[in-house]
């Protein structure tokens, strides 16, 4: 069982694009790892389909007893991620 796992989407987690970093998500997380961690650092966008994956990510994770911190966030997506209380729901790093 890995301890750390690190999922980077290449690109912004809007509409059909997010179905490939959901598909990544759940791969990596059949290994069962302690820990995840979702690198936004290229994504510039996310709307409301890339915040419902983050949750389910969160939500998956708990289940299996895995931690989900998320790095890279631009001070944009921060601001909206802050307003909408994920902020509460979520570890961030950098």
């Amino acid at each position: 069982m890995p301890d750390f796992v690190e999922v980077m989407p290449e690109k912004d987690l809007i509409g059909s694009e997010v179905d490939q970093f959901k598909q990544k998500i759940v791969n990596t997380l059949s290994n069962k790892p302690e820990k995840l961690l979702l690198n936004l650092s290229k994504v510039k966008v996310i709307d409301s389909s890339g915040i419902g994956t983050l949750i389910a990510a969160k939500n998956s994770a708990v289940g299996i007893g895995c931690d989900i911190v998320i790095r890279g966030v631009s001070a944009d997506i921060m601001k909206m991620f802050k307003i909408m209380r994920l902020t509460d729901h979520f570890v961030f790093e950098g």
